[in-house]
């Protein structure tokens, strides 16, 4: 064994008896902060490191160094694991410095970059596999833990972060068939996730005074809805679509209130509560009045389930008084019977059936999972052991045909059992670092997952089947004002233009960052476009500095010296070719469009004048055999030009009530289509051979007289077209996917931030916010009629 101190040594003892073996280890200048063993060649080789970030080896045999230091940290060194990658040794170590760093066992080298992410101080590392692949797991004082592959350098399994303290309850649902995820929090607020992107969906919804303890989801009058309980001793029920509550609270308890539930009795919609208050109460959820109220326990009530049993609604309740009870929901009693045997707080219940038998699961302090026949009231079976701290959360799931049940526990782990045959299914699903708290199963495009939710803030997705973390892409940058995507080297990457002066570059599929960042600009990038010139994947930037730069993306160096032209700087950008010779057309806010050989950077005739107000958006299309350009501006019109000679192709399109904010043109049926949006909210598609146009609004009130319309409440800030006619539109928070031309979105998205710009490429759409880039993964779809 091994082991150092603040004295800065290591000392080696002889496990058999207790002695030291030999004199103490010096070396370090600092007090040791981790240690750990290895053997290379056959050869006892103990890592140490200190609180100066100084990580040192040493042959324990003759208590003699290894080579040199290995510095790379900046602060102090919190953790060591030995890890392999294609059969060469690695250590890893933790820092304070945020960073977990991979180095060679045997030169001492780094291996690859840090493994950057967390936001405060890594506490720990650890290393193993997940399906074969080797992983680092980190845990951090920001409360979250990482997943990391250590062959390709990128975290996987992103917590969904945002509640500032631990998450209590969740419940899980579809949403305009979005699969979402709503959590209750100690933090008082209630939040709503969407599964696929794995980003919350509006603001949090406050209206507690206290922690939310619980939470239950249904609908009320065909509407989607939420009830919670809380410490505020308050039930609130709140609809999901307008993130708002239905009246006032629902009063009555007298303690914290602990458990909800859902139900229905004669088709009304009821909730069930229960508290520390010692009662059960039942609610009429279309009056928002109390119908019973019944004590049935010696202490208070800390879990609830409601269901059927024989056509009847009734409700199970779990209590710190150790017991289960049955409850009639018409009448508000509990039956006789009480359903003994746990030995400890009863925290969690679940209603589920085992061979066609209706059982009630619950969970406790006493660390098992116990099933209820609820015709007897008896126990059935042996209790499920195997979690090492209180049982907090449970559900009931269908897998492959069968029952499963899902628990989480205050040991960090959520597991999976077979209820037939009470065995669990495959490993303990690890992330967490702290105890959980909720869990939940949802269908996820066709995949069960399960959602679980905890004391680290975070809420963690892993596929049902397998037990893995469900990875979502999101890139560290400052606000982005411009995305665009593209291939570079045969890589899918996202280029993005931030606040911070910036152009960056990121391997989409993996969310790294390719390169270094593009430097050059004197203010925030605000419009992108990308391009070829001589074989070369180029980028093009402009923002308030008034020029307009070109990079060389492979390089990650300018090309050229920086474009100016327009006086007050250039608002938008396009790429496009004529006679095969790449072109770019820049609008101005001097109310000029403008065309540019992109190889030489010399102007390609003069201004082309016609906009009565600055240009805001410009796109490349083609009509029949000739190239054009569609711009639109703040006087509202739309205009096209001939891309070879900037001549205007016919007279201006009318109709916009506001300043035309984006573009975007493609081929529908062979037939040149544009799609252009305002501030006003309102979309227009317009068939470029006609002039005609169809007009459908994005603004929240209903409008009678256009009957396609679509609701957002927010002036659309981008576009951007998907293939197979399908767009992408970016208003205020929301982003509607799917939208043809002229025809309603499949889909929508609604962020926590702002959307500033958008961008997409086959199956995904990039968003640009005021956090940074948000990368989506969508199903594509045969466009609309």
């Amino acid at each position: 064994m091994v082991s150092g101190g603040h004295d800065s040594t290591m000392r080696v003892w002889d496990l058999a008896d207790g002695a030291l073996l030999g004199k103490p280890i010096s070396g370090h200048d600092a007090p040791l902060t981790a240690v750990v063993l290895a053997v290379h060649d056959e050869v006892p080789i103990a890592v140490t490191a200190d609180q100066n970030g100084i990580v040192r080896r040493w042959n324990v045999s003759s208590h003699s160094p290894i080579g040199s230091s290995l510095i790379g940290h900046t602060e102090a060194v919190t953790g060591l694991a030995v890890a392999e990658l294609d059969g060469a040794p690695l250590v890893l170590s933790s820092s304070d410095d945020r960073t977990v760093r991979a180095w060679d066992l045997v030169t001492g080298r780094t291996v690859g970059e840090p493994l950057a992410g967390h936001t405060r101080g890594v506490a720990a590392v650890a290393f193993g596999h997940v399906d074969g692949w080797p992983v680092v797991v980190s845990g951090g004082h920001d409360h979250t833990v990482r997943l990391w592959d250590l062959a390709l350098k990128w975290h996987s399994g992103r917590p969904f972060a945002g509640h500032s303290d631990s998450v209590m309850s969740l419940a899980a649902l579809s949403l305009d068939g979005t699969p979402i995820v709503v959590s209750g929090s100690a933090d008082h607020t209630l939040r709503v996730w969407d599964l696929l992107s794995g980003h919350p969906i509006g603001r949090p919804i406050a209206g507690h005074t206290g922690a939310v303890w619980s939470i239950a989801a249904g609908d009320r009058d065909g509407r989607p809805v939420v009830v919670s309980g809380g410490a505020d001793y308050r039930v609130r029920l709140w609809d999901l679509l307008e993130h708002q509550r239905f009246g006032g609270p629902l009063t009555g308890h007298s303690a914290w209130v602990w458990a909800v539930a859902l139900t229905e009795i004669d088709g009304r919609p009821v909730a069930v509560s229960g508290g520390d208050d010692q009662t059960v109460r039942v609610w009429d959820l279309d009056a928002m009045a109390e119908l019973h109220n019944g004590i049935g326990h010696s202490s208070g009530v800390t879990a609830l389930a409601a269901g059927r049993l024989d056509d009847r609604p009734i409700a199970v309740s779990g209590g710190r008084d150790k017991q289960l009870r049955l409850w009639n929901l018409d009448s508000g009693r509990p039956v006789e019977q009480t359903m003994t045997g746990h030995s400890g707080t009863v925290w969690t219940v679940a209603l589920g059936a085992v061979n066609e038998r209706p059982v009630a699961i619950s969970g406790s302090a006493d660390h098992t999972v116990r099933l209820w026949d609820l015709t007897t009231c008896e126990q059935f079976g042996r209790p499920l052991t195997g979690h090492h701290g209180t049982v907090t959360a449970l559900a009931v799931a269908r897998l492959d045909d069968r029952e499963v049940l899902v628990s989480g526990s205050d040991d960090r782990t959520v597991r999976v059992w077979d209820l037939a045959t009470r065995k669990p299914v495959g490993k303990p699903l690890t992330g967490h670092s702290g105890g959980v708290r909720a869990v939940a199963v949802v269908d996820r495009e066709g995949t069960p997952v399960v959602v679980s939710g905890g004391h680290d803030n975070t809420i963690r997705v892993w596929d049902l089947a397998t037990g893995t973390p469900l990875e979502y892409a999101e890139f560290e940058h400052d606000a982005v004002g411009a995305v665009a995507v593209g291939d570079l080297n045969g890589v899918a990457v996202v280029v993005a233009g931030g606040a911070d002066h910036r152009v960056r570059i990121w391997d989409l599929n993996t969310g790294q960052p390719v390169g270094v960042a593009l430097t050059g600009h004197t203010a925030p990038v605000t419009s992108l476009a990308l391009a070829e010139v001589d074989r070369r994947s180029v980028a093009v930037s402009t923002g308030p500095d008034r020029t307009v730069r070109v990079w060389d993306l492979a390089a990650g160096r300018a090309f050229g010296d920086p474009r100016t032209g327009h006086p007050g700087g250039a608002a938008c950008l396009a790429a496009g070719r004529v006679d095969r010779e790449p072109v770019l057309v820049t609008g101005g806010h001097d109310r000029t469009v403008r065309l540019w050989d992109l190889a030489t950077g010399r102007a390609r005739g003069g201004p082309l004048t016609g906009h009565t107000g600055g240009i805001t958006c410009v796109a490349v299309g083609r009509i029949d055999e000739t190239d054009i350009v569609v711009s639109g501006g703040t006087d509202r019109t739309v205009r096209l030009w001939s891309l070879a000679t900037g001549h205007p192709l016919g007279e201006p399109l009318i109709g916009h009530a506001a300043a035309v904010t984006a573009v975007a043109v493609y081929q529908v049926d062979e037939h040149p289509v544009a799609v252009t949006a305002d501030a006003g909210g309102t979309v227009r598609a317009w068939n470029l051979t006609a002039g005609r146009h169809r007009r459908w609004s994005l603004r929240r009130e209903r409008q009678v007289s256009h009957p396609g319309e679509v609701r957002a409440g927010a002036a659309v800030d981008g576009l951007a077209h998907l293939g197979d006619g399908r767009l992408a539109l970016a208003a205020g928070p929301a982003l509607l996917l799917g939208a043809g031309a002229g025809t309603e979105p499949e889909r929508r998205i609604v962020l926590d931030t702002p959307i500033l710009a958008v961008a997409g490429r086959g199956g995904h759409v990039v968003a640009g916010t005021e956090r940074g880039v948000i990368a989506f993964q969508v199903t594509p779809q045969p466009s609309q009629p």
